[in-house]
């Protein structure tokens, strides 16, 4: 198992980059532009939260909840609307669930990050500024040409690899609203808080616990999705698997990917229910639904309550890699 010193080691040792990757994130911050993630003018971007991207009228089901959050005496309120992007490894996504269930293509990823094998997960705050994570860097991405930009966080070869990324909500008990970002390990299920801007070590990779510790039998699948549901209300929730990748038949409780909700606190993993699919390598989150997508380019609609999942549609010419949304997406009680 690969623990926490270890990927230190290997990943501070190396670190070649002038540019500032900020772990958390408020809101104060962002409105004081204090939120750019490289610095770069790519996440100057008017925040798309309340926007649409395509002119889809096929309506779904799941589109007509009731947002009974806008009747609150707290001032809070959901957006009226949010987008869920996802990609394959060389090719941007995005679903607008208020007009459509269909994937609308933004365009292959453009830049610098076409010189790597392609992104493995994408994450986005809460003001909506998009990310990717790549075996060599860490990219700010342009959400409407999905255009990278030209300042990166450079990771060399021979680097830990993550495959499970989100910005996250709850993380920190003094300050529950900032936007922390988090990695996943599929080794061992690790849950790390990620801070380029720190000054020493213990700063950089922050450990803060396992999703199945002392166990270590679920680790993760492929991704994660925290969302605020309420005034002062978090949910995190992620994907995961047995660590012996389904290879037991006999272990009924290895048959899929399992939903669970996970303490940002501590990394510690509630499971929810199996979802009956397997690979979920990307989610997001609209309404009272997670939103995963898998290796073989399935799309599912997962109840956060039972972790059962059904299946809206397959693209089978498209490989789904990672998806994000926003951590303040649109939510219905």
């Amino acid at each position: 198992m690969i623990r926490t010193n270890q990927k230190i080691m290997m990943l501070v040792a190396v670190l070649v980059s002038v540019y500032t990757l900020t772990a958390c994130v408020s809101v104060e911050d962002n409105d004081s532009n204090n939120n750019d993630t490289f610095n770069s003018s790519t996440n100057n971007a008017t925040d798309t939260n309340n926007s649409t991207t395509n002119n889809g009228s096929s309506n779904n089901s799941a589109n007509n909840a009731t947002d009974t959050n806008n009747s609150t005496d707290t001032g809070w309120r959901p957006p009226e609307n949010s987008l869920v992007y996802v990609s394959s490894a060389t090719v941007l996504y995005v679903i607008d669930p208020q007009e459509s269930l269909e994937l609308q293509e933004i365009g292959p990823f453009e830049g610098p990050c076409t010189n790597d094998a392609g992104f493995y997960d994408l994450a986005l705050d809460e003001r909506g500024n998009l990310i990717g994570i790549s075996e060599h860097g860490i990219y700010t991405i342009d959400k409407d040409t999905a255009h990278c930009a030209d300042d990166f966080f450079h990771i060399p070869d021979g680097a830990p690899h993550f495959f499970s990324l989100s910005y996250v909500k709850g993380v920190l008990p003094d300050n529950p609203s900032k936007d922390c970002l988090m990695g996943a390990s599929a080794e061992d299920g690790e849950w790390v808080m990620i801070d380029f801007s720190g000054e020493g070590l213990s700063d950089v990779f922050i450990h803060i616990g396992y999703y199945d510790s002392p166990d270590y039998k679920y680790v993760s699948s492929g991704d994660i999705v925290s969302v605020q549901t309420g005034p002062s209300s978090y949910k995190t929730y992620a994907t995961l698997k047995c660590s012996r990748d389904y290879a037991d038949p006999s272990d009924t409780n290895c048959d899929s990917d399992w939903l669970a909700e996970i303490d940002p606190t501590t990394g510690d993993a509630r499971m929810i229910g199996q979802t009956g699919f397997h690979d979920i390598y990307g989610l997001g989150f609209w309404g009272d639904k997670v939103y995963g997508f898998t290796k073989e380019g399935e799309f599912i609609l997962i109840d956060v309550n039972t972790g059962d999942a059904t299946l809206v549609w397959q693209k089978e010419s498209i490989s789904f890699w990672g998806a994000g949304t926003t951590t303040k997406p649109y939510v219905v009680d």
